[in-house]
């Protein structure tokens, strides 16, 4: 090749519109609520703006849900947690409080349909058992105490279905782990 094939060749490809590489892209929701990422803007294809999840937490907040939870510290914590995971009947936010760790991928998969199971079961109750509060000497509760409350199983009760009332009992153990409170089979 000639030198000046090779030079007209590199002043063609850097005279390339940049704006290829610089192309934003736009998260929208569609009129079915999935998600649609586009590069032109969410009004202009008939979708809404889709919230950008850094700042969903202020709107999640009025839903008493956020996107991702923390670490149920205490026995209030999990109770809380899991009623509203359960109410909401949403297996992810229930398998949020599983106690993972050591689990295998055949394990998973079963332990992951026995949550799907108790959260499309409408709950009835839940009792934290064996919980109680740290106390001091003098059987006061102890507010400067940095363990967790204990408890040693959660009791949910259940309709079987939204069709049947028949009350189901499931009882799953309460393990500390990393300062954490989880629930396990």
């Amino acid at each position: 090749m000639r030198p000046a094939t090779i030079l007209l060749f590199l002043i063609a490809i850097a005279a390339m519109p940049a704006h290829a590489a610089t192309t934003d892209v736009h998260r929208c929701v569609g009129a079915d609520g999935g998600a649609i990422f586009t590069d032109k803007k969410c009004e202009d294809i008939g979708a809404s703006v889709r919230p950008d999840p850094i700042h969903a937490s202020a709107a999640a907040g009025a839903t008493g849900h956020l996107g991702a939870r923390g670490c149920a510290r205490t026995v209030d914590d999990l109770k809380r947690g899991l009623q509203q995971a359960l109410a909401a009947g949403d297996v992810n936010r229930v398998a949020s409080f599983y106690h993972w760790p050591g689990i295998s991928s055949a394990e998973s998969g079963d332990i992951l349909k026995r949550l799907q199971v108790l959260a499309g079961r409408p709950l009835l109750s839940l009792q934290m058992i064996g919980a109680r509060q740290p106390t001091d000497a003098d059987g006061y509760r102890s507010v400067a105490s940095e363990q967790p409350a204990d408890a040693s199983a959660v009791e949910l009760t259940q309709a079987r279905s939204g069709n049947d009332p028949t009350s189901v009992r499931t009882t799953l153990g309460v393990t500390h782990y990393f300062g954490c409170l989880w629930v396990h089979f």
